[in-house]
């Protein structure tokens, strides 16, 4: 079938006889013309059945063949000092960055409209960063790790001589107040009916279906409850616990592996963990992961698909509740570690002991949760 032009680097095909001219009604498809970052030129059909998106496919593609070129003149090149904007720069630290996929996910979203651009960031690019970033619903927590994340860029600028030692301004910014209120903690009678809870069926935790007799857990379900346990009977953070393989069971300790900047510590195993954990890890190799998906023990399993598994059971406990109000009261896999903490601390009177498990570096972040007991204790007191 031929092809006419219809508007720059926009052809339409359409059926019969070459013409001079044909109605928009006869057009059956559309080709895009551009050149690659090469210099090539490229012909492609694209899925549109007007010329607006076709003009809009070829749009995105010269976009992407931009950003693309760019990227690889950044690769290719040192960047001059004084010259380089600050999505140079940025491309450059995550290129020296293993593992920095979630911050330039990061960087991308938040702040590359913001400051890419820029070649250096003043008092009020930052005030206006954090105005904008709050104003699209984000904590004031969250806000502070996106400004973080550009002040770690903008460091590795200076460091690397893309950028004049006055380019910058963020050591002396201020961080948006945040409110570090410790969340639901349950006492050791609710962890245990949590844990029986994790097992039953979906429909069942929403109130659609009773559980039938028969009923078994699946395998699933086992390592939901499972990965529960872990949390609260060693009080570490989810992603410390998925990080976890078989070597790292050490008699009747767990070597766990640090998380932002601490060292390796060892976590004594609780007896109420021993028999489930040695069970868990029997048939493993001493390299496979604790929590891997079922046929695939070497490759831990994906946060998400956690996250994604235990969202029915946290949905029967958090019904009713808005996260943002209602954060006191919320139920998540933190909540494991908060209760952990929690109860040592009611169970011991000791700071020490409940820091040292939850390997805090900050002794402050340990005195959050001896807040919660003094104010449990008063309102028992104003009960009497």
């Amino acid at each position: 079938m031929p092809l006419i032009r219809k508007a720059k680097g926009i052809y339409g095909l359409y059926r019969g006889n070459t013409k001079k001219t044909v109605r928009s009604s006869e057009i059956v498809g559309y080709y895009i013309n551009y050149r690659d970052e090469n210099g090539n030129p490229i012909k492609e059909r694209v899925e549109a059945s007007t010329i607006a998106e076709a003009q809009l496919a070829l749009k995105q593609r010269i976009v992407e063949r931009d950003r693309h070129r760019v990227h690889t003149d950044i690769k290719k090149r040192d960047i001059v000092k004084g010259k380089a904007t600050i999505a140079m720069i940025a491309t450059k630290y995550f290129d020296t960055r293993a593992n920095s996929l979630r911050d330039k996910q990061a960087f991308d979203k938040y702040l590359l409209a913001a400051v890419g651009d820029k070649r250096e960031v003043k008092a009020e690019d930052i005030k206006m960063l954090q105005k904008n970033l709050s104003a699209t619903g984000l904590g004031n927590k969250t806000v502070n790790n996106h400004t973080d994340l550009l002040r770690t860029i903008l460091n590795f600028g200076v460091d690397n001589n893309y950028l004049y030692g006055d380019a910058y301004i963020m050591r002396r910014y201020k961080k948006l107040d945040t409110d570090n209120i410790v969340e639901k903690y349950l006492n050791p009678t609710e962890v245990r009916e949590l844990f029986e809870k994790s097992l039953l069926p979906d429909k069942v935790l929403s109130g659609k279906e009773e559980v039938s007799e028969d009923y078994e857990p699946s395998y699933t379900k086992k390592r939901l409850q499972f990965f529960l346990k872990m949390l609260y009977y060693t009080g570490q953070r989810p992603i410390s616990i998925l990080r976890l393989q078989a070597k790292d069971i050490q008699g009747n300790a767990i070597d766990v592996a640090p998380v932002k900047k601490q060292d390796r510590h060892r976590i004594p195993i609780s007896e109420h963990l021993m028999d489930d954990l040695m069970a868990w890890v029997k048939k493993l190799n001493p390299n496979d992961y604790l929590f891997h998906s079922e046929n695939t023990p070497s490759k831990p399993i994906n946060r998400f698909t956690m996250i994604e598994q235990g969202k029915p059971l946290f949905d029967h406990y958090n019904q009713g509740l808005d996260f943002k109000t209602d954060r006191k009261h919320w139920v998540s896999f933190y909540t494991m570690r908060h209760s952990a903490a929690t109860n040592i601390l009611a169970a011991t009177g000791s700071e020490k002991y409940a820091g040292e498990l939850l390997n805090h570096s900050d002794p402050k972040m340990t005195k959050r949760y001896a807040k919660v007991l003094k104010d449990k204790m008063q309102g028992a007191v104003d009960g009497l």
